[in-house]
Formats: C-alpha cells, structure tokens, sequence
C-alpha cells in the first residue's frame, strides 16, 4: 500500500525584483509538510504550473519542504499543467509508476471539492481522500491567462471559478476517461 499526497500548483507572484510561492501555494506546501510528518506518507507530488516557470515553482516547493524537515527522495514532480484537468491526467504515471492506492489532495477549501471530485473520477479504484485549508491571503498568480491570474486573487471571483467547475468536473472527467 502506497499512499501519496498531491500538491496543487498554485503558480508563482511577482514581487519588485523577487518571485515568490503564491500563499496559497505555501499554505498547500506547508500542511503537506504536516502530513507527511504524521507518518503515514508514502511519497509527495508537487505539481507545477506553466512550461516558462515550472522548474523555478518546483525549486521553491522543494526547498520549503526540505526546510520543514522533508526528505526530497519522498518528492515527485509533474512539470508544466495548465489545468486541473490536466493536472490529474499527469497523476496517472505516478499511480501507475509508484503503486499508489491512496490519494490525499492537499487544496484550498474552495479547490479541494473539485480537485478531489476529478480524481475520484478518474481514479475510481483508488482511495481519495481531500484535505482542504482556508488560504489566509489571495493574490493575483503569475499566469498566461489574464482571467486566471485575476480570478487567483479576487475571492468571489476564485469561489465563483470553482464551484462552477465543480459541476462542471463530472462532464470533463467522463470526457477524459473516454480519451484513455
């Protein structure tokens, strides 16, 4: 039995001369930390947004995790998603790869139902599990699509954006499964 926590990417926020973690992303880092360090963690996927920033992303996932006391053998990457959809898909290869039959989705209380709904979807045999945190701060993220960098930092419009795509996610997913 292989159990594995997954790391939403929630992109990267420019700063005068800096580029920093989303809080959110931090937050979702963080309680990963925690969670792995209850010991019942097999393994920790980050995933990683957008193919011109996903190695700086993974680097300081990496690195706050190291500095939270986490050995990085425990740690995968999935390089540039640019969707939940797509995100989940790239899960696949690890659940394959790793053996993994428990699936613990670390995500901000308005991501977790949908994010956690998309794998129950496409992975209907393994065991899913959310764990959703409340992001202390919202902010615009680094991104090529103007809408998604505005809906990251203006809660209605990131509350709105998931729900929405919550009752979306049965059509989407059934899409996906279809293309396998």
């Amino acid at each position: 039995m292989t159990t594995a926590i997954f790391v939403p990417a929630y992109c990267l926020r420019h700063y005068p001369r800096t580029v920093h973690l989303t809080v959110m992303s931090e937050e979702s880092v963080r309680h990963a930390a925690i969670l792995a360090k209850s010991g019942h963690v097999d393994r920790i996927i980050l995933s990683t947004a957008y193919e011109r920033m996903w190695a700086y992303e993974a680097d300081l996932k990496k690195k706050m995790l190291s500095d939270l006391g986490i050995d990085l053998e425990l740690v995968s990457v999935i390089p540039a998603v640019t969707n939940s959809y797509n995100e989940a898909e790239a899960v696949r290869q690890f659940v394959q790869t790793l053996g993994i039959d428990t699936l613990i989705v670390v995500a901000d209380k308005w991501h977790e139902p949908r994010a956690t709904e998309t794998f129950r979807w496409l992975f209907p045999d393994l065991k899913i599990f959310g764990y959703s945190f409340t992001t202390s701060t919202y902010e615009f993220s680094e991104e090529p699509s103007m809408i998604k960098s505005l809906r990251a930092g203006i809660v209605p419009l990131w509350v709105g954006w998931n729900l929405l795509f919550w009752f979306l996610t049965p059509l989407i997913a059934k899409r996906l499964s279809r293309s396998d």
